[in-house]
């Protein structure tokens, strides 16, 4: 293969390193890109699905490398911030141009991390990334997310999981096998969206969850972990916390519901990048609970999404207040000792909120701990210590009166994710924020899983 062929003309042309001299390139983070604001005006799902099919052509072997690098001409005239090859990626939430945004950051990581490195990756790569962009193109993702008006896009569950999957897979240097499935099986279903108007059993929920989260020692646990990440200087008093509180569960989980999806068996529930909600319908089964009166109906459905919602509303908390969390591409929860689990050291927010509330990583669920958790008194009339003991008293007791098989596995990523990917980013100037994100880790299916793993 000829040198021209090994790298695209164009991306030499405007400042790519073919000689590789620097090994840590100066890099710009997004925001500060001059003129991005307006250029990313002129982006649209048309002009990306250009882009896109093209270089669809290109990994088919339809088109040359020149043929291509002619295609980006055109979107490098409409865009010329997509000229920008060391880039520190960012999208926040509340971007007033989210869609904008989110289409550069796709665009330029199809041209600066795939399209570069193209014949320097494997085969299966290659096949996998050609299958992602068929997916994209196929499924009309990005005309879907064109059709939802923009005031409304962080509303949209759609545009809320989907998006938040395509940014996450496309940012990996490598596309994987598992990337694959997974995006496939989320396709693979409709997103159904429930609240207070057309599941009613919600709103009982939703009081209960807002009453444990402002018992003492709950709330204190999700303040100590949040004012220990952004320091003394930042820190939140009791009473703006509580605000947050009420203000968060008002946006989140009763203006959006919660939404249901497919997230195959390999995960209980996803907080997406803009705080949205999705649960695991293959988990918290809808047919179970969606026509239920009273929350003790079903203490194992009810019960399961009681501690899902507590461990993913760390998560939305940590993205409603500190305002580097808004951004996916900034490094992780802070690693932090989780002390049942043999005092190792996780990035998992929700790990560490589980471990220090429960005194245990809660991965099942039976009918006697559910009916306890459902009972707002077992949290009101304990002081923490006794309520954890109650907790795991119950857990063994239910165990043994029920066995393993009236329990219900809740899946979760089970431990920290990989971050492969960005071995060449851990310098002084990037610890925080990266090129890519961290690489889903998805465990063994739940319904295959062994028991004994989870009699803890």
């Amino acid at each position: 293969m000829t040198s021209e062929k090994k790298r695209s003309t164009l991306l030499d042309e405007n400042g790519v390193d073919s000689s590789h001299s620097t090994k840590n390139p100066k890099r710009q983070r997004l925001n500060d890109i001059p003129d991005i604001e307006k250029d990313v005006l002129n982006l649209t799902s048309e002009k990306a699905y250009y882009i896109i099919r093209s270089f669809i052509l290109f990994t088919d072997g339809i088109i040359t490398t020149l043929a291509f690098d002619d295609k980006l001409k055109s979107i490098f005239d409409d865009c010329p911030s997509l000229n920008y090859k060391h880039i520190v990626y960012e999208l926040y939430y509340d971007e007033e141009i989210l869609l904008k945004k989110y289409y550069f950051v796709v665009l330029s990581l199809i041209i600066n991390q795939h399209y570069s490195s193209y014949f320097e990756q494997n085969e299966l790569h290659r096949i996998n990334l050609l299958k992602f962009l068929c997916l994209i193109e196929e499924e009309n993702i990005l005309r879907n997310f064109e059709k939802i008006d923009n005031n409304q896009l962080n509303f949209s569950s759609y545009f809320s999981l989907i998006g938040t999957f395509l940014m996450i897979i496309i940012s990996h240097k490598t596309i994987t096998t598992q990337d694959i499935c997974i995006f496939s099986t989320i396709l693979e279903d409709d997103i159904i969206d429930k609240n207070i108007s057309n599941m009613p059993i919600l709103k009982d929920f939703i009081i209960l969850f807002r009453d444990i989260m402002h018992i003492e020692f709950v709330k204190k646990i999700y303040l100590e972990l949040i004012n220990d990440e952004i320091g003394p200087a930042n820190s939140i008093d009791d009473i703006v916390f509580s605000g947050i509180i009420n203000s968060t569960i008002e946006e989140i989980l009763e203006k959006r519901g919660i939404s249901f999806a497919n997230l195959s068996t390999c995960y209980t529930a996803i907080t997406c990048f803009n705080r949205t909600l999705i649960i695991n319908k293959n988990i918290i089964l809808l047919r179970l609970i969606d026509k239920a009166k009273r929350l003790s109906d079903n203490t194992v459905m009810f019960g399961g999404l009681l501690i899902t919602v507590l461990h993913e509303f760390f998560h939305i908390l940590r993205r409603t207040i500190i305002r580097k969390a808004f951004n996916p591409f900034y490094e992780r929860t802070p690693p932090r000792i989780i002390s049942s689990r043999n005092n190792i050291h996780m990035t998992e927010g929700g790990f560490q909120l589980d471990d220090r509330l429960f005194g245990t990583v809660c991965e099942t669920i039976g009918h006697l701990d559910g009916m306890f958790l459902l009972n707002y008194h077992n949290w009101e009339n304990k002081n923490h210590d006794d309520f954890k003991k109650c907790f795991n008293d119950m857990k063994t007791r239910d165990l043994h009166t029920n066995s393993i098989y009236n329990r219900w596995i809740l899946p979760s990523k089970g431990g920290p994710m990989n971050n492969n990917d960005n071995d060449e980013n851990n310098t002084e100037e990037t610890l925080k924020e990266s090129s890519s994100l961290d690489r889903l880790n998805l465990p063994g299916c739940v319904l295959a899983a062994s028991w004994y793993q989870f009699q803890s």
